[in-house]
């Protein structure tokens, strides 16, 4: 039996480790051994009751022991490859064969140590286990974590962020002491409190950091971390996945698109991002292992922006264009300043763009600068952005060449005013590479060309395009020098017209006058041109430099449906515009020539010819073709004015004719239904004001002759004619017309039940026609109206019994 009470101080209580009971289980004892490193225990006290050989009085309880020990400066190796604790002042309490450490303060890896709770239940089963709650800056957090056991488990969070700023961990270890045991076991909590994080692949760091994580075995998850980037609120959590256990970072924000600091500023060129509006809604997902490790994604529907691109990126603020953005490589690649960062935008089988990034010296530190973009239009590869400049490819559906062509040239001022501006900084802009595109069709004002596949990019001091395909074949380049000039010399080219061409004349009424002395000259050939179904030979085009503008020097078509030798002036100086136009047109197959430009087959002849001379006087709106001033002649031969549909297309407003076949007919559409033939069309307009007026256009079929006075309203669209129709009144004619020419023929038994007389005693009737080209208003006429200075009309052979008197006024038609 032995009885002992001591109290005591020491200096190191690495002299006590000898005094270890045997019975403590190696792992214990070497615990013991290692852990323990450095102290200075100001008070000690042991007591011991019972005899020794039922030391430590657990397995026979016939007495009892207990040694306390306050060490002050102490160094606590807790667990291997954890920081140790320095600076310990803690309580150790051994009792029986366990022991249980308290502290209130120590630093781990600088870090200040609010308190630590650690015990060793049963040294036989050696187990350890920690409870600490500590303060400090989040950066040595993070050191702490690389330089732990755990540093793998969580090897994405800690390469591909970091963290600073005020921050506390609550931290729970279980460390086995014996092999055998359970593997290590670490659960924890961290809090953030206005800190930063930096995450890979973002330029700034995410500020305001604010929340809480936990962190364990399993990775690390959080309810709910808020912070600022680029100007915008981040509301972020973490969760494990099936795929991801160790964790990944979702982050939901808005991001408007002009913020001049935001996220669109950052990694979007400003020609791009000149072309976008409103805000945009993200989700943003970064893996913290599995196979995307470290590699940040950002998706969104677009929905809140709007583009000014062309198809097939274009849309409004209410579309939805879902698309997905890949930060980084993601994994261990590695960057270098050339290659500093890359993105990924997949658009689905719309489009797919693949963005380099260098990083460049720019006080007061880097700055990511774009260096290469490949785009990819419709499905397939996604492009990486591996060269420099801009690289447009693939397959649309639809590809619209003027708005593309408006957007490579903003690239490329843009990249020429910077140069300019600062010749000695690096390039911020982006220079055009080129393209290889094969859209199924492609649109060009109002005609399309169908699998076509272009090439081509910038050549010393312009463009170079080359075309292939069943349709196109031929060659096109462009030169800035002298104001620019655009040459085609292509072997072969076959488009197809559009039913939305846009409305004729040379400027769009939305925007700006077009002005010719800002426009390239053009030298167009084409050896066999076709439009539609139409062969309109080979084509010419030729302008030259004039003072204030550009000559027409030559329009040609020759060898095909369609002839002409055009010549004219388009000017504007002084804010107003001005121009002049010669020209011949003969046309074979005129209807089909008519579709061919997108018009309403309103007329068809087998031969047509039309020719003037038009000028524009000044006008600071530009030049409008309905304004023009001058003659136009025509001589139609075998043709027919067609009964076409109000509202059935475009139309040409000279032949805008369709009320004369239809209003003969006053509705008797089971008489006549298809038009009115003729032999012959004949006589001239004089175009002024917006009007077209005819004083002696003829029309001579074998049954009647039709004269028709007054003006089409080509600004208006509206009519004002008076038409007077001069039968031959012989019964044999009437039948062979009818026999021949069921129109004409109909025509003339219409008149008859009209107005109510044999048509025999008819030598001429006359109508009016006004109101729009939509809803023509009718109204019966008599000779009277006819203009006084209007010949007498030729004499034809009357009917036996033919009445010279004038018919009554035929009722109005009101459709």
């Amino acid at each position: 039996m032995l009885q002992l009470t001591a109290d005591f101080a020491v200096e190191d209580p690495v002299a006590l480790k000898p005094w270890m009971p045997k019975g403590w289980g190696a792992g214990a004892r070497d615990w013991l051994n290692r852990s323990l490193l450095h102290g200075h225990v100001s008070q000690g006290h042991l007591q011991l009751d019972g005899p020794l050989a039922d030391y430590p009085f657990v397995e026979k309880p016939s007495g009892h022991w207990i040694l306390d020990l306050t060490v002050a400066d102490g160094t606590l190796a807790y667990s291997p490859g954890w920081p140790q604790a320095e600076k310990l002042q803690a309580q150790l309490h051994f009792r029986g064969h366990g022991l249980a450490i308290s502290s209130s303060g120590a630093q781990i890896s600088g870090n200040a140590v609010d308190h630590i709770e650690a015990q060793i239940p049963d040294f036989r089963k050696a187990r350890l286990t920690v409870d600490g709650s500590t303060h400090g800056d989040a950066a040595r957090y993070y050191d702490l974590l690389r330089n732990s056991p755990i540093s793998k488990k969580l090897d994405s969070l800690l390469t591909q962020t970091d963290a600073a700023g005020p921050a506390a961990v609550n931290l729970h270890l279980e460390v086995p002491l014996d092999d055998g045991e359970p593997p290590l076991h670490v659960a924890g909590t961290a809090r953030f409190d206005g800190g930063t994080i930096k995450v890979r692949g973002l330029d700034p760091p995410i500020t305001g950091l604010r929340g809480s994580l936990v962190f364990g075995d399993n990775g690390v998850t959080s309810d709910g971390l808020s912070g600022q980037l680029y100007g915008s609120t981040l509301n972020a959590t973490i969760r494990g996945e099936p795929d991801n256990p160790d964790g990944v970072l979702l982050v939901q924000t808005d991001a408007p698109v002009q913020l001049a600091d935001g996220l669109f500023a950052a990694y979007t060129p400003d020609w791009l991002r000149q072309q976008l509006s409103g805000t945009a809604h993200i989700a943003a997902r970064l893996p913290f292992g599995g196979p995307h490790s470290g590699q940040l994604t950002l998706s969104s529907d677009l929905r809140g922006v709007a583009t000014r691109l062309p198809q097939p990126v274009a849309k409004s603020a209410g579309d939805s264009m879902p698309v997905t953005v890949t930060v980084g490589e993601g994994g261990a690649a590695k960057t270098s300043d050339a290659d500093a960062l890359r993105i990924r935008i997949d658009g689905g089988d719309r489009f797919g763009v693949g963005l380099r990034f260098a990083r460049v010296a720019k006080p007061p530190g880097d700055a990511l600068r774009t260096r290469g973009i490949e785009v990819r239009l419709g499905p397939g590869v996604m492009p990486r952005g591996d060269g420099e400049g801009l690289f447009v490819s693939g397959t649309p559906a639809l590809l619209e060449v003027g708005p593309w062509m408006d957007l490579f040239s903003s690239i490329d001022a843009a990249d020429v005013a910077s140069a300019k501006s600062s010749p000695q900084a690096p390039a911020d802009g982006l220079a055009v590479r080129g393209f290889d595109l094969t859209p199924q069709r492609l649109v060009y004002r109002g005609a399309a060309l169908l699998q076509a596949h272009l090439q081509g990019g910038p050549v010393p001091g312009g463009w170079s395009v080359q075309l292939d395909g069943p349709a196109a074949q031929g060659r096109i380049d462009f030169s800035r020098a002298n104001g620019g000039r655009l040459q085609a010399r292509l072997q072969r080219l076959q488009v197809q017209p559009l039913t939305d061409m846009s409305p004729a004349g040379g400027d769009d009424a939305q925007g700006a006058p077009f002005d010719p002395t800002q426009s390239p000259l053009l030298d167009l050939s084409c050896d066999s041109l076709k439009l539609g179904s139409a062969d309109l030979g080979h084509f010419t085009l030729l302008t030259s430099r004039a003072d204030g503008g550009q000559n027409l020097d030559q329009l040609k078509l020759e060898g095909g449906q369609l002839q002409t030798n055009t010549r004219g002036t388009w000017l504007r100086r002084n804010g107003s515009s001005y121009g002049d136009l010669s020209f011949e047109f003969d046309a074979r197959d005129l209807g089909n020539v008519l579709q061919a430009f997108g018009y309403a087959e309103t007329m068809d002849a087998k031969k047509a010819r039309f020719s003037g001379t038009l000028i524009w006087p000044q006008d600071p709106a530009g030049l409008d073709l309905a304004q023009a001033r001058g003659t136009v002649s025509l001589v139609v031969e075998k043709g027919t004015l067609k009964t076409v549909k109000p509202g059935a297309g475009r139309v040409l407003g000279l032949l805008n004719l369709y009320a004369l076949p239809r209003r003969l007919t006053f509705d008797f559409h089971d008489v006549v239904s298809k038009g009115l033939g003729f032999d012959t069309l004949i006589g001239s307009f004089k175009l002024a004001d917006g009007q077209a007026q005819s004083s002696d256009l003829q029309l001579v079929s074998p049954s009647m002759r039709m004269e028709i006075n007054g003006r089409i309203g080509l600004a208006a669209r509206d009519y004002d004619q008076k038409i007077t129709v001069h039968p031959d009144l012989s019964t044999e004619v009437i039948v062979g017309a009818t026999l021949v020419n069921p129109i004409a023929g109909g025509v003339a038994l219409i008149a008859q039940q009209v107005f109510n007389k044999p048509f025999s005693t008819l030598s001429q009737f006359s109508y009016r026609v006004t109101g729009s080209w939509d809803n023509p208003q009718v109204k019966g006429g008599d000779n009277k109206d006819m203009p006084r200075d209007q010949p007498p009309a030729p004499a034809v052979t009357p009917a036996p019994g033919a009445a010279t008197q004038p018919p009554p006024v035929a009722p109005q038609d009101d459709q």
